[in-house]
């Protein structure tokens, strides 16, 4: 949806702009007494920009850390029940009209329920980097170094083993403290 009009271009290109990493709107419409999701948490940070109508949401005081979008660690990954233990208790309700923003943390429960009629609000999620994406990155450059090529040894030979896996910690600490991987990291973000 952020490229459905100039305007909705303009946000969303703002925000990536200033917190330097990719966003992506979806537009929710929902109508009074009905939520769109039950509590739950995002994988990336929200702002969402009620356009029409009212609408209530809950913040909670359950987070969960660091979420991202991989089996264990997003919403999906978890039963109804776990969630309601985890959402905690309801610390800040905010009433929404035109015009208002709201952020909405990366992991942070939450829910919206339309109060009156029909609402209408835009939610711009930011999805910043994270070290796996490092990790990511890494695998693209340390293909060409032959260590990293090499079999390991066979597991029955503990102590080779150990000392080969030393060797990658130490090729791959060395790959990520040099300047041309921290400009390809900050180009990719």
């Amino acid at each position: 949806a952020e490229r459905l009009s100039p305007g909705l271009s303009e946000i969303a290109d703002a925000f990536q702009v200033a917190l330097g990493a990719p966003v992506a709107c979806n537009i929710y419409c929902s109508w009074e007494g009905h939520r769109g999701f039950p509590a739950h948490f995002d994988t990336m940070d929200v702002f969402a920009l009620q356009i029409e109508g009212r609408k209530t949401w809950r913040l909670y005081n359950g987070k969960f850390d660091n979420p991202i979008e991989q089996a264990g660690y997003q919403y999906l990954s978890f039963s109804r029940e776990h969630h309601n233990r985890s959402k905690g208790q309801v610390v800040k309700e905010v009433l929404m009209t035109p015009g208002d923003i709201l952020y909405v943390p990366r992991g942070q429960y939450h829910d919206a329920l339309a109060t009156d009629g029909a609402s209408l609000h835009l939610s711009f999620g930011v999805t910043e980097a994270t070290g796996q994406d490092v990790i990511r990155i890494l695998l693209n450059s340390i293909v060409s170094d032959s260590l990293f090529r090499a079999t390991l040894p066979h597991f029955d030979d503990i102590e080779s083993h150990q000392r080969h896996l030393s060797k990658l910690a130490d090729r791959l600490g060395k790959a990520l403290r040099d300047t041309e991987a921290s400009k390809v990291v900050r180009d990719y973000q």
